[in-house]
């Protein structure tokens, strides 16, 4: 990720979910669009309808009605379409494909959040997220060797079959908590081409790190940059000099 000549991220994924559902007006999404369109000048319009069910108590007992109704979702890309910002009734997200600086990411969240609270009125935010995932894939080599590049202790489960040529998928999970966040990491041979026996050289390290404290929205990023720095050093643990050899 940092620091290297080339990295394997497969995608970045922030998100924030909100306290209450975001107003549907022309102004407050023709004031976002207008404050980012300079970054994201693409522009699609989702409509969903949502079904809501209610209760109420009667002579004849409990009933159970349903009421449909239609929100918006909005999806807005950079010129490259390789980030997106995502708007949902209850929250935002940003995903970017091809990742280059945290730097660029921050800025653009910043952007993102600043427009959310001044077009919406958004001052509380209920869960934060960032989430890294690296996808790394060597086109020679065995498969089910990874002693030189992934810290022992993420591939010992490679040794558990008397055969290890019968794996199909071979994957891990662990989960910290963190003072103030919590960080989901997902490690292992996912097998592009599962059930078949793995073939292919392919290793994930997932890392997701999220609070689910409600916070105001001007902390968001410093808890990004926290939950960046974790992964980055989650990151630094899970590799060996094999893969930063080759990562330059």
């Amino acid at each position: 990720m940092a620091n290297y000549t080339m990295n394997y991220l497969d995608q970045v994924i922030f998100r924030v979910d909100f306290t209450r559902e975001i107003d549907h007006s022309h102004k407050s999404i023709s004031g976002f669009y207008g404050d980012i369109k300079t970054f994201f000048p693409n522009k699609e319009d989702i409509k969903n309808t949502v079904i809501e069910a209610s209760f109420s108590q009667e002579k004849s007992g409990r009933k159970i009605s349903h009421t449909e109704r239609d929100v918006m979702s909005y999806r807005f890309t950079d010129e490259s379409k390789n980030m997106l910002i995502g708007l949902d009734p209850t929250a935002l997200f940003i995903e970017v494909k091809s990742y280059t600086k945290f730097e660029h990411l921050i800025s653009n969240i910043d952007l993102a959040l600043t427009s959310l609270k001044k077009f919406y009125g958004m001052t509380i935010i209920k869960r934060t997220g960032l989430r890294y995932i690296n996808k790394i894939v060597l086109a020679e080599g065995d498969p089910l060797d990874w002693k030189s590049l992934i810290n022992n202790n993420l591939i010992s489960m490679l040794e558990f079959p008397v055969n290890k040529r019968e794996l199909s998928r071979s994957m891990g999970l662990v989960e910290l908590n963190k003072t103030g966040f919590y960080v989901r990491i997902q490690f292992g041979i996912p097998n592009s081409e599962y059930p078949n026996y793995i073939s292919r050289r392919e290793f994930i390290l997932d890392y997701d790190c999220y609070n689910t404290d409600e916070i105001d929205i001007s902390e968001v990023h410093d808890n990004i940059k926290r939950f960046h720095e974790c992964i980055i050093s989650l990151y630094e643990h899970s590799i060996l000099e094999g893969l930063r050899g080759i990562m330059g």
